[in-house]
């Protein structure tokens, strides 16, 4: 039987059966000896083997790289001076408190809070006192420039609230701190909004008004000068053309008045308000950079109406 197990552990040779027998016996008798070296060493080695065989079982690490090791040494250091530092400071703060707590009298304390009180009182009040002071100022010179505000922004005004059936019922002309002059519109409701963030159309409507206004305006010196507008409603509404069509009704019973526009709808109904319609000519294809001549009512020249 032995010479069996001998030809099995030597792959049918006895003699290396043997051979792998006494290497296997050597190390099992320098396991043995480590093992008793470890429980000499380690008295709690059964734990520290249950708990490699649970990391094991979590699939965790737990044999250390000596790279890793070292640094963790190093951090050890390095976090044992930083309790030192700390400790040290909290020992220089803690005698600061204490000479601080011997020096200044809760009394003191009181009067200090007193007075930081009176002064909170104090600049409270100068801050109210500024505020309805700059409101009384951008009132008076709210109605300063009301009833002062040039003949031109007063004859806008009129214009833009009729343009806009009342819903803007003047217009407030002002200077910004670099001299370039801003305009407000104000609505029934007396609230002012700035002319650059009304819609397209507004603006349009704030632009044409004074545009008629500054004509009005000049013809106080001398004769009445003719007018020559280019697609001035192209961006109105039916409504808002409807009224700025009556305006410009109303400027053409005071002087010479010449509407441009590609728009053939727009001719015929200028015509039918009792405009003179003039064609203008188209220009060749060669004379307009090789494009084709537009169709009727279409072309940039196709329609004019004065």
């Amino acid at each position: 039987a032995l010479e069996q197990m001998l030809a099995r552990i030597g792959d049918g040779d006895v003699a290396r059966g043997v051979e792998e027998a006494e290497r296997r016996l050597a190390a099992a008798e320098e396991a043995r000896a480590l093992r008793a070296d470890l429980e000499a060493s380690y008295p709690d080695l059964a734990r520290l083997e249950a708990e490699i065989a649970d990391a094991e079982a979590a699939r965790e690490p737990w044999t250390f790289d000596p790279d890793a090791l070292d640094g963790a040494r190093a951090r050890v250091r390095e976090l044992a001076a930083r309790e030192a530092d700390l400790r040290a400071e909290r020992a220089r703060l803690d005698e600061a408190r204490r000479r601080l707590e011997a020096e200044v009298r809760l009394d003191d304390l009181d009067g200090e809070l007193e007075a930081l009180g009176l002064e909170r009182e104090r600049l409270a009040w100068t801050r109210d006192r500024a505020w309805l002071l700059a409101r009384i100022v951008r009132e008076v010179d709210r109605r300063f420039r009301e009833a002062h505000q040039p003949d031109v922004v007063r004859r806008a005004a009129a214009h833009l609230a009729r343009l806009t059936a009342g819903r803007y019922e003047a217009l407030l002309a002002d200077e910004d701190e670099r001299g370039a002059i801003r305009f407000n519109a104000r609505t029934a409701d007396g609230e002012a909004v700035p002319v650059e963030s009304l819609s397209t159309g507004t603006r349009e409507q704030v632009y044409w008004a004074l545009r008629v206004a500054l004509l009005d305006h000049l013809d106080r010196a001398g004769a009445s000068l003719p007018l020559m507008v280019d697609e001035v409603f192209v961006n109105w509404d039916a409504e808002r053309r409807a009224r700025g069509l009556e305006l410009l009704r109303d400027v053409s019973a005071r002087r010479q008045v010449f509407v441009f526009t590609c728009h053939a709808d727009w001719a015929t109904e200028l015509e039918r308000e009792g405009a003179r319609r003039i064609d203008l000519p188209r220009l060749p294809a060669s004379a307009g950079g090789g494009a084709p001549d537009p169709a009727p009512g279409e072309g940039a020249d196709s329609g004019g109406a004065a």
